[in-house]
C-alpha cells in the first residue's frame, strides 16, 4: 500500500534526488510517514495539498518522502520525535532542523525560514554541520573504547528487576506514566522469573498489568487485537492503529500469562488477538501476515457491531514485512503448543515459507518485504528465530540449515570485527542490484541496535544449540557483551538484555 497521494512533487530516496538538491543548491526536505499514521494523513490532507505550500515546495525544496515501515533505517535515523517526522536536510543528507507534525498555518513561515537561513547562514551552517560529524566520530570512539566488566546473568536480572519495580505503576500496571506503552519484554521477563521462582509481588505485577491492559481501551473489544498504545497511564485514550509486531508480542505474552499464572482469561485475550489476526491482517489462501491497520476514529467509536458494519473498515497496509511476520510465526507456533491448534502451526509454517520464498536470494540474505530494501540485521534474526521455531516441531532439518545460512550470512556483513555485535544494515546496500538504497548522510553512519544485538544473541545461542557448531556461542556472548556498557539506560527494554543474559552467562 503507498502512502497518501499530494500533489506535492514527492522524489525517492536515491542517488538523484541528493544531487539534484546539490545541483540546485537546495535545502531538502525529507517527510518520513507511515501509511496507519493519522496525522501523517492530516498533513497530506492539509499540507501538501494546499496550493501556497505546494508552490514553495516546487520552487525552494527537493522535496524526499519516506515510508518509515519500508526503510526502518532511514526512520532510526532521522527520527525526530515520532511520525511524522519533518526533517530539513543539505545536500549531504545531514540535518539542519525539524520536529514532527506543523499544522498548515505554521507551516509556510516554518519553510519560508528554512529558506532563509539557508541562504543567508550557509558558513554556520557549514560549521554545524562540521561539528556534528566530529562529535559524531568522537561518540563512537568512546563507545568502541567502553571496557566494561561483564556481569553474570543473574546480577543483570537482579538489576533490571529492581528497575522494573521503582518504575512500576502501582495503580494501572504497566510502566511509566503517559504515554503507556505494553513494554513486552519487560513482562516476558516478569514471566520468565515466576516462573522460575513463584513471587507475590510478581504475581500481582504481571496480574494487574495483563489485567488492565487486555480490559481496557488499548484492546477492541468488538473486532479483537490491541491498538499499539495509550496516550493516557489508564489505557485510555489509544492510538488507534493495529499493528502486526505489536499484536504478535502481546499475544506471547498474553499466551504465556495463561500458562505461567494458570490465569484462563487471559487465554481469551489471546484467542482475541488471532480472531483478529485471521479476519484483518492475514492472507487465508497463500499465508502471510499484513503490516498494519489504519487508526480511524469514526470507526473505532461505534460501540456496537452493527454500527462499526455499517462503516468502511479502516484500511489494511497488506504488505508482508519479514521482520514482522516472522513474530507472528514465532507466536502461532507458540499458540499452536498452549491452544492445541494445530491449524495454527500450518498456518505459521504456511507463511513464513511465503514470505522467504519472496525475499531470500541465496547468499544476500532476506530483503524487509519483496522488492525491498535488503540486508536490514532484524529481518534476518526475526527469520532465524522463526525458522528455528518451526524446526523444533516439525524436524526438518531444511529450517536449520537456512537458519545457519542466513547467520553466517549476518556473520560476513553485519559483523563487527573490532568491538564484537552486529550492525544494524549491510553498507554494500548501494551495490546490491534492487536494493534501492543509497548510502548519504546518517545512512553512512552504521550503529549496533540494542533490541537487535539482543536477539541476535539469543538466536545464536538457540542456534548453537540446535546446529551443534562451536562457532555460535561464543559469538552469543560478544553480541550481548557490546551491549553491557547501555543496557542499563534502556528503561523497560533492558529486560530484553536479562533475558539474554541469563541464558548466554554462566551463573
Amino acid at each position: 500500500m503507498s502512502l497518501s497521494k499530494t500533489a506535492v512533487p514527492w522524489l525517492e530516496w536515491n542517488t538523484e534526488s541528493f544531487t539534484k538538491a546539490k545541483t540546485e543548491d537546495k535545502p531538502i526536505l525529507l517527510f518520513v510517514a507511515a501509511t496507519w499514521c493519522p496525522w501523517c494523513r492530516q498533513m497530506d490532507q492539509l499540507n501538501y495539498n494546499d496550493e501556497e505550500i505546494i508552490s514553495i515546495i516546487s520552487e525552494r525544496f527537493v522535496p524526499i518522502r519516506v515510508d518509515a515501515d519500508r526503510r526502518p533505517d532511514i526512520f532510526e535515523r532521522y527520527n525526530l520525535g515520532g511520525l511524522p517526522t519533518t526533517a530539513f536536510l543539505n545536500a549531504q543528507g545531514e540535518i539542519l532542523c525539524g520536529g514532527t507534525y506543523v499544522s498548515r498555518e505554521r507551516f509556510p513561515d516554518t519553510l519560508n525560514h528554512v529558506v532563509t537561513a539557508y541562504r543567508t547562514r550557509q558558513d554556520e551552517i557549514d560549521e554545524r554541520v562540521a561539528d556534528l560529524l566530529t562529535n559524531r566520530r568522537s561518540d563512537l570512539d568512546v563507545i568502541c573504547a567502553v571496557d566494561v566488566e561483564h556481569e553474570r546473568g543473574l546480577e543483570v536480572a537482579d538489576w533490571v528487576q529492581t528497575n522494573l519495580s521503582d518504575n512500576f505503576d502501582s495503580i494501572y500496571g504497566g510502566f511509566g506514566v503517559s504515554p503507556k506503552f505494553t513494554h513486552t519484554e519487560a513482562l516476558q521477563f516478569l514471566l520468565d522469573q515466576y516462573l522460575k521462582a513463584p513471587d507475590d509481588w510478581l504475581r500481582h505485577a504481571l496480574t494487574l498489568t495483563l489485567d488492565s491492559m487486555g480490559w481496557s481501551q488499548v484492546y477492541d473489544e468488538l473486532d479483537g487485537g490491541f491498538f499499539s498504545h495509550a496516550l493516557a497511564q489508564d489505557w485510555t485514550n489509544p492510538q488507534l492503529e493495529k499493528q502486526l509486531d505489536t499484536n504478535a508480542n502481546l499475544l506471547r505474552v498474553y499466551l504465556d500469562g495463561c500458562r505461567v499464572l494458570d490465569c484462563h482469561r487471559f487465554q481469551e485475550r489471546a484467542e482475541g488477538i488471532i480472531r483478529y489476526v485471521h479476519t484483518q491482517l492475514s492472507d487465508p489462501i497463500d499465508g502471510g501476515f499484513f503490516s498494519s491497520q489504519h487508526a480511524d476514529e469514526e470507526y473505532y467509536q461505534c460501540s456496537t457491531a452493527e454500527a462499526r458494519f455499517a462503516v468502511p473498515s479502516p484500511p489494511v497496509d497488506k504488505t508482508l514485512y519479514v521482520d514482522a511476520n516472522a513474530l507472528m510465526v514465532s507466536a502461532y507456533i507458540s499458540a499452536s503448543k498452549i491452544l492445541g491448534d494445530v491449524t495454527l502451526r500450518d498456518f505459521a509454517i504456511l507463511s513464513l515459507e511465503r514470505v522467504l520464498l519472496e525475499t531470500y536470494r541465496p547468499g544476500f540474505g532476506v530483503a524487509h518485504h519483496h522488492g525491498g530494501v535488503r540486508g536490514l540485521l532484524l529481518d534476518q534474526i526475526r527469520a532465524i528465530n522463526a525458522l528455528l521455531d518451526v524446526w523444533e516441531v516439525t524436524e526438518n532439518n531444511v529450517y536449520t540449515e537456512l537458519a545457519e545460512e542466513l547467520m553466517h550470512y549476518c556473520l560476513r556483513v553485519l559483523w563487527d570485527k573490532e568491538g564484537g555485535g552486529f550492525f544494524d544494515r549491510d553498507p554494500s546496500l548501494g551495490q546490491v542490484p534492487g536494493s534501492g538504497a543509497w548510502e548519504v548522510g546518517l545512512l553512512s553512519q552504521r550503529f549496533k541496535p540494542f533490541l537487535g544485538n539482543c536477539s541476535a544473541a539469543n538466536v545464536l545461542f538457540r542456534l548453537g544449540k540446535a546446529s551443534g557448531d562451536p562457532i555460535f556461542r561464543p559469538k552469543a556472548i560478544r553480541a550481548l557483551q557490546s551491549q553491557s556498557s547501555v543496557y542499563r539506560r534502556q528503561g523497560p527494554s533492558s529486560a530484553a538484555y536479562a533475558r539474554v543474559a541469563l541464558n548466554v552467562y554462566p551463573s
